[in-house]
């Protein structure tokens, strides 16, 4: 074993991935200045450097190795809390990868690090390093031209390293205009200019100014459009016509459909499934639109309808536009009260519901065959968790099939509930975090009845349960927003490998592909999804009743993948 006992030099200065992660440098052993922290350091020969994050509780390490010709490099970290050396216990780490340690803003921490590469091994066991919890201070180097930080629209840029300099990032679904570019340099007395990108796609510049002025570096982020485009939304807003300020408005019946009939014979043709209390009417008293949003109100009060009294009335409303694959989001604040159950959810439209929007036309078959998508529900009798679910044949009820979050503020603030659905899972999250995956091994009739068409409902009902000083609560919706990923480019090639025709057609066209196409997709020119289907074949046909037109066909198998403009006459 060679050991070297290592003084260490100011070196580079870097930021370790969380905003507010300032790293210093300094000279020295392990005899910390209350105000300057040993954050990132080169070891004097030049083998490896170290990070540590200035997080308050829970602080990270990083080893980084810089011998470019050290093979495959293995660390051991050794550390413990206090002064002064000692036995401290080993943890093997992965270069180049934070390890977390457990400790509390103001903790002391010792470290050093045992350092194997091409046969030999080095360690610093007699010279340990150290730093305290939440202290990192910023850089007092002159000639340091480095970012601390980089935030895109105020949240950190993943994965950013001061050394870094060039980044690349996509749009999240719906996001259109140029991100927000916000920095810190290491040095607080730096300079620095941002060129923002003109358009999207387009590229962000950093120039950045050491303070003595002897030094520059040039970050860049290049900024991509989201695969995904808007095809569907309402977002409530006063347009003058369908919703006007300062009055209720009735919902947009080009988009929306009261379903008010109870259910046949469930049970006894006279109330709503699961022994719910409630009639779902059409008046405005219980949906209408104002101020921007939504209301959904259910209430308690006597109401007679179809040969029936019952003492709570709500809303029920299907959505007249339904999608196979994409992401939906639902900006809401949920209604209060024990017994309140409101839910976001689907239905596939071929299910044969009696009184559904979609029912004459496609149904065809029972819940749970259609399929059933439970993006967000809450009950008032476990007040502010919210659940994701999926209902299909192989589970559903009392399904297996579900997770969810507390959120303390689901009832008194908006937020953002999300479903990502593609042809491989379904991925549930609310404001960006992710609680659910729905994601079968085995996809068939029975786990995945999610290849076709859903609708979309929003409802309050009212369990057979509630409150007996409950009056009335409103789930309260921003806006509701389908996106679904869009065809890149008209990539008319491949020819020898896919041919469609005939072309233009009027209803029934032919595939014939080198190779197996597990996918084909048909747009229409607004880019909304139209028709899906999985063939799975080298050779089939395609017959579809689309109106006159122009439409897009995308088409993929292995190692090929052709978009081809098909004319409908």
């Amino acid at each position: 074993m060679i050991k070297f006992f290592l003084i260490l030099s100011a070196l580079l200065v870097q930021s370790v991935f969380l905003s507010d992660h300032f790293v210093d440098e300094v000279s020295g052993g392990n005899t910390v200045p209350s105000q300057t922290q040993n954050c990132a350091q080169d070891a004097e020969n030049g083998d490896y450097r170290y990070e540590i994050s200035s997080d308050l509780n829970n602080p990270t390490i990083t080893f980084i190795p810089l011998n470019g010709n050290a093979g495959t490099p293995t660390c051991i970290l050794y550390y413990g809390t206090g002064t002064g050396t000692g036995t401290y216990p080993g943890y093997s780490i992965t270069p180049n990868v934070p390890y977390q340690i457990n400790a509390s803003q103001g903790a002391q921490i010792n470290f050093y690090f045992t350092y194997s590469y091409n046969g030999g091994e080095r360690n610093n066991s007699n010279d340990p390093y150290g730093f305290t919890v939440g202290e990192c201070a910023s850089s007092d180097a002159t000639d340091d031209a480095t970012l601390s930080s980089i935030s895109i629209n105020n949240t950190p840029l993943s994965g950013f390293s001061a050394q870094t300099v060039s980044y690349t990032y996509s749009l999240q679904v719906g996001e259109a205009n140029v991100p927000t570019v916000t920095v810190s340099t290491s040095n607080a007395n730096a300079t620095y200019s941002i060129n923002d990108a003109s358009s999207i796609p387009g590229t962000t510049t950093i120039s950045v100014v050491s303070e003595d002025t002897t030094q520059t570096k040039t970050y860049s982020i290049t900024f991509q459009q989201s695969d995904y485009a808007l095809v569907w939304s309402d977002e409530f807003d006063d347009d003058g016509t369908t919703y006007i300020s300062g009055v209720d408005n009735p919902i947009d019946d080009s988009k929306w459909f009261h379903q008010t009939i109870l259910p046949d014979g469930y049970p006894n043709g006279w109330s709503w499934y699961n022994g719910e209390l409630q009639h779902y009417t059409n008046r405005i008293e219980n949906s209408y639109v104002s101020d921007g949003t939504l209301k959904i109100v259910a209430k308690k009060e006597t109401f007679n309808d179809q040969g029936h009294t019952k003492q709570y009335t709500s809303a029920r409303l299907n959505s007249k536009f339904a999608f196979t694959y994409g992401v939906i989001e639902i900006r809401a604040k949920l209604p209060t009260g024990y017994g309140t159950w409101p839910a976001i959810w689907t239905l596939g439209k071929n299910i044969n519901e009696p009184g559904g929007y979609w029912q004459q036309q496609y149904g065809s078959v029972s819940w749970p065959a259609c399929g059933e998508i439970d993006i967000m529900e809450h009950w008032g009798k476990n007040q502010n968790f919210v659940q994701s679910a999926m209902h299909t044949p192989s589970s559903h009820g009392g399904t297996v099939n579900h997770g969810g979050r507390t959120i303390s503020t689901v009832s008194s603030e908006f937020h953002v509930y999300k479903l990502e659905w593609t042809a491989e899972k379904m991925t549930f999250s609310v404001d960006d975090i992710e609680h659910y995956t729905y994601n079968p091994a085995d996809k068939n009739d029975d786990t995945w009845p999610f290849d076709n068409d859903q609708y979309i409902l929003l409802n309050i009902a009212i369990e057979s349960v509630i409150e007996s000083s409950f009056t009335s609560s409103a789930m309260e919706i921003d806006y509701i927003r389908v996106y679904q990923e869009q065809p890149l480019s008209i990539k008319e090639n491949n020819f020898s490998e896919i041919q469609l025709y005939p072309n233009p057609t009027s209803k029934r066209f032919y595939i014939r592909s080198t190779t197996e196409i597990y996918k084909l997709n048909i747009y229409d020119l607004q880019g909304r999804s139209i028709v899906h289907h999985q063939p799975m074949q080298k050779q089939f046909s395609i017959s579809e009743d689309l109106p006159k037109g122009i439409y897009l066909v995308e088409m993929k198998g292995p190692n090929v993948q052709s978009t081809r403009r098909l004319v409908i006459n």
